[in-house]
């Protein structure tokens, strides 16, 4: 599946669509034929200018229906839209909950908000702890409005692999931390002395975490959405729907737990044997008491490699035997055998 493409066949025949930071490549344009209207933080003319200079191709960005960076402002043109679109714009809000509740009340009733996520598995926020549905509840009852402490962890977890920022589940490659103490700590002054906006990733989530946290905001009654659907990870990003009609079985706490320890597992042991992945919980959980199984799993190695030598050796003596001039003399004879086996339908 290629998320875009499932967006467009969703988004198909639907009115009116809202494309929140469609950026320098709208997913739903205009040009296509998509009912949809579209906010971001400049007009189009700035836009071209911004990613000019980075030696991005800026011939897909369109005209700009809303300038405005607050969502809930959009509120006052009266419009309820059946699909709100955000790709990568979740994890950039200083308030999720409030950004929730503005995508909420611009809804109609059966309308859908649709987010492509990072899952910080697979970017540079890999080794940066999830996000909590209590962080989400502090920024928002503090009316968060800019990122400190998120540009501060930017900069000090922020990860490369293989000198790229983003990734897939099967690529490999050297991990990297590039900045200094020092950069980290500049990059926190110049936040709190700016009176611009300052970007940073202030959430970060895996697809499971991501889950339990729209549950935990919802069943607490901070936001009314909650998650319709969600398509695990593809690449660097997973999918997930969000509706205000949703009906859903609560999924226990130690159900997400167990789900989320699964999902940075298989990042944090990749290319691990599991030989030494029971040694090391053997070492760090002695209660788990895993020094039989790895004994049991090194005895176990040992013995089949003892039994695949063995039966080489074998192998090795069967075609002794069958290079052997008396074994080939005695062919007749063995044809002969086989062919009365089968007639009389017994040994002779």
């Amino acid at each position: 599946m290629d998320f875009r493409s499932e967006i467009r066949k969703i988004a198909n025949g639907q009115s009116p669509i809202l494309e929140i930071g469609p950026s320098y490549n709208p997913i739903l344009p205009k040009k296509a034929g998509f009912a949809v209207k579209s906010v971001d933080h400049a007009n189009q003319q700035d836009l071209i200018e911004k990613y000019s200079s980075y030696g991005i191709d800026v011939s897909k960005i369109e005209p700009v229906d809303y300038i405005t960076t607050d969502i809930g402002s959009l509120a006052a043109y009266g419009i309820k839209y059946k699909l709100i679109l955000a790709s990568h714009v979740i994890e950039h809000t200083t308030d999720i909950i409030r950004f929730i509740n503005d995508c909420s009340e611009l809804l109609d009733d059966d309308g859908k908000l649709l987010l492509l996520v990072p899952d910080k598995r697979y970017c540079f926020d890999l080794y940066r702890p999830l996000t909590t549905a209590g962080a989400a509840i502090d920024a928002h009852l503090s009316g968060r409005s800019a990122h400190r402490g998120a540009v501060f962890d930017h900069y000090t977890y922020f990860t490369l692999r293989s000198g790229a920022m983003a990734w897939g589940a099967n690529d490999k490659g050297d991990i990297e931390h590039i900045h200094s103490p020092e950069q980290c700590l500049n990059a926190l002054n110049d936040s709190i002395k700016s009176v611009e906006y300052v970007d940073a990733h202030e959430w970060v989530f895996t697809p499971k975490n991501f889950e339990m946290v729209i549950q935990d905001l919802n069943t607490s009654g901070m936001i009314k959405l909650n998650v319709e659907k969600q398509y695990d990870s593809l690449g660097y990003e997973f999918f997930s729907i969000l509706s205000k009609n949703v009906i859903t079985k609560i999924t226990s706490r130690s159900d997400y737990l167990r789900d989320i320890r699964r999902e940075e597992l298989t990042v944090s042991l990749q290319g691990t044997s599991t030989l030494d992945v029971l040694g090391m919980l053997a070492e760090t959980h002695p209660e788990l008491k895993l020094i039989s199984l790895v004994d049991e799993v090194t005895i176990g190695a040992t013995e089949n490699q003892s039994l695949t030598s063995d039966n080489n050796n074998r192998h090795y003596h069967i075609n002794n035997v069958h290079k052997r001039s008396l074994w080939q003399m005695i062919a007749p004879i063995r044809k002969t055998k086989t062919f009365l086996t089968k007639i009389l339908g017994k040994s002779t």
